[in-house]
């Protein structure tokens, strides 16, 4: 069925400057993926090992005591005043609608901005579901946009337990938050964060580069290496130097965007 057709009884008159703004592509995923973010820490209200926010005006990220790894968003916010415009004003607009306007506002904005090339919807570059009523919206707008992939990561896993979840609707849960608890029974698809791909190799956990492993039909448990800004002497900091003296993958710039590393298990 077609997609806009599907997206008509969803679709607002808002103006483009009350609509949210998706993104296409970043230095790890092409420009065929739209990506909808927020800003980091923020809206994280699962988030414990690697929770780090930056303010809305800039400046040093604060990180949490017992910190394991930074957020790698929270380390783009550091440096990038766009991104973290951007990010903040999609919260402003999100943050004070009910579930019906969230899927008004998402679907609307995604009717007028996606492209003909694109493929599939990630939400959550940076942030998370910061209410239950924006999970169910985005249930609701992947069920519209439906075969399309939509697919996210997330430590907010109570939201998403309970909801009907369509097919197309792909959910990682991130280890390393306050349910980790829920996952077992919950989620058969999940992300740990690790410092080297011996570490992964150890847990039985193929390592994801390109997020095929979030999207594809099959769930299945996988792993990231750390990357991105670290606090300095800190284990994630020591583990990207040791990659970076040894050539191997320390981040998703352009002499690393398709560097992996398959180890012998």
């Amino acid at each position: 069925m077609d997609i806009a057709w599907r997206l008509q009884p969803f679709l607002s008159g808002a103006p483009s400057d009350r609509l949210v703004r998706f993104t296409h592509g970043n230095s790890k995923l092409p420009n065929s993926t739209m990506i909808l973010s927020l800003p980091a820490g923020h809206t994280c209200p699962g988030a414990k090992d690697c929770l780090a926010r930056v303010a809305r005006d800039g400046g040093s990220a604060w990180t949490a005591p017992g910190l394991d790894f930074a957020c790698y968003a929270a380390s783009q916010e550091r440096y990038r005043k766009t991104v973290r415009d951007l990010r903040w004003r999609n919260l402003d607009l999100l943050a004070p609608l009910g579930q019906y306007d969230i899927i008004a506002n998402l679907a609307t904005a995604f009717f007028h901005q996606r492209r003909s090339y694109t493929e599939r919807v990630r939400f959550f570059e940076s942030g998370d579901a910061f209410k239950p009523e924006l999970a169910a919206a985005i249930t609701t707008f992947a069920w519209a946009i439906s075969p399309m992939i939509v697919y996210l990561y997330t430590k907010a896993l109570p939201f998403w337990i309970g909801q009907d979840i369509p097919a197309n609707l792909r959910i990682t849960a991130s280890w390393g938050g306050r349910f980790d608890h829920l996952i077992p029974d919950h989620f058969p698809r999940s992300a740990r964060v690790v410092q080297t791909a011996q570490e992964a190799c150890n847990l039985g956990l193929p390592l994801d580069f390109d997020d095929s492993y979030a999207y594809q039909d099959e769930p299945v448990h996988f792993a990231h290496l750390v990357h991105g800004w670290q606090p300095k002497g800190s284990d994630a900091a020591n583990a990207i130097n040791a990659r970076r003296a040894a050539g191997e993958f320390t981040g998703y710039g352009a002499s690393n965007s398709h560097r992996s590393l398959t180890p012998s298990c």
